[in-house]
């Protein structure tokens, strides 16, 4: 009896062993796969003027894009959502021609998209800027009017069915379902901007901390697993960009508005100058045009840096580093007006740190992998900033 355990105990540890090799890739082949950390193009081609999966004439107006839980990755136009799955093939998802409708898919209409989030059961909210309406987009494709009145341009906060938006841009979704939404104070686009929070009951708040004065320039929101708020802010102004960007840029820098409603700078400065590049302390650190911002699962913060053409990480102890692409050593003072920054090269794919050129929207993926647009850029007022390389998504394992 003694025996016969004793060659059972034997046989438990032999078959231990080698679950735990196979689990470590020896034995053989198999294994569970290494995740291979660096840059890689998800869709498009920086390199040309439209990449084999991106041949419609609307790539060129690409504005911003979102991740949902389930990994889909969506790409937000003037009128119209496409959809990446799995299989990285972008499909027509909803809109496409200009106008106001709900609907499902193609049937739907939007005007002038600027601001595209999704929810943790995967559904899309939409800023509707020339409509001045907050729309839903079920993962099926089904669109709905959620917040405001087609048409009727107007800052009103309150009950659901008293709500008017006056010009709605930035757009981020907490895990709770609400919505928080930059909307304009007032009709021309100069005028100052206010944060405002769009409840599940459909009821609309202005955020305490969220004003911007008439001199700010937003970039794009995130919304952190705690709920705070952080956004990127430029003072000063921003002409057209083709082969060069002529423009007037006063300082660029990352606020932040925790739950209390309390505001304050996380990264670079809001004084006049205070522009570069920079990394190091928050206050220390310069942006040269900071604008796209994401937020991983354990509260690092994701800028777009685009005329410095890098990412850069503001770590949970606030210091700023660059994990994407590389600071120049001399960076021009833009406080000068009518001063011309010369745009990059090509993207560089690969190891770590690679190279950018015009990056823009970032998302987060369900594994912390980060989503990055590069080489074409659209400004709803002026001329489409870039004529160049091509549009493209990558995506970047740390």
């Amino acid at each position: 009896m003694n025996v016969l355990n004793t060659r059972r105990a034997a046989e438990i540890v032999v078959l231990i062993g080698a679950v735990l090799l196979a689990s470590c890739g020896g034995g053989g082949s198999g294994g569970d796969p290494v995740v291979q950390k660096g840059l890689s193009v998800v869709i498009g081609d920086p390199d040309s003027e439209r990449g084999l999966t991106l041949s419609k004439s609307e790539d060129q107006y690409f504005t911003t894009m979102t991740m949902a839980p389930s990994g889909v990755l969506y790409l937000a136009y003037d009128c119209a959502i496409r959809r990446v799955g799995a299989d990285k093939t972008v499909r027509d998802f909803v809109g496409g021609t200009c106008g106001y409708s709900d609907g499902s898919g193609s049937a739907a209409r939007f005007n002038r998209i600027y601001g595209v989030a999704s929810d943790g059961d995967g559904n899309l909210f939409v800023s509707d800027t020339g409509n001045a309406v907050i729309r839903k987009v079920s993962p099926s494709g089904q669109v709905i009017t959620v917040s405001g009145a087609a048409g009727e341009a107007a800052f009103i906060d309150g009950p659901a069915n008293s709500v008017r938006w006056m010009a709605p841009r930035e757009l981020a979704v907490d895990r709770g379902g609400n919505v928080f939404v930059v909307d304009s104070l007032y009709a021309h686009r100069t005028s100052g901007r206010q944060v405002r929070k769009l409840l599940t009951s459909g009821e609309v708040q202005s955020v305490a901390g969220g004003s911007l004065d008439e001199y700010s320039i937003p970039g794009r929101m995130a919304v952190d697993s705690a709920g705070s708020l952080y956004l990127t802010v430029k003072t000063g102004s921003l002409m057209v960009c083709l082969d060069k960007c002529r423009g007037l840029i006063n300082s660029s820098s990352v606020l932040k508005i925790d739950t209390a409603g309390h505001a304050s700078t996380l990264a670079g400065s809001t004084t006049v100058g205070a522009i570069g590049a920079v990394d190091g302390p928050a206050n220390w650190a310069r942006f040269r045009y900071a604008e796209g911002i994401a937020v991983d699962s354990v509260g690092n913060v994701y800028v777009s840096d685009v005329f410095n053409e890098a990412i850069r990480k503001i770590g949970p102890d606030g210091s700023v580093s660059t994990v994407i692409g590389a600071l120049p050593e001399n960076v021009p003072d833009t406080s000068v007006s009518g001063f011309n920054y010369v745009i990059g090269g090509t993207v560089a794919t690969g190891a770590l740190p690679g190279r950018l050129r015009l990056p823009d929207a970032l998302a987060i993926g369900p594994d912390n992998a980060l989503y990055i647009s590069v080489a074409r850029w659209k400004d709803y007022y002026e001329e489409p900033l870039s004529s160049g390389k091509g549009f493209a998504v990558l995506r970047a394992v740390f």
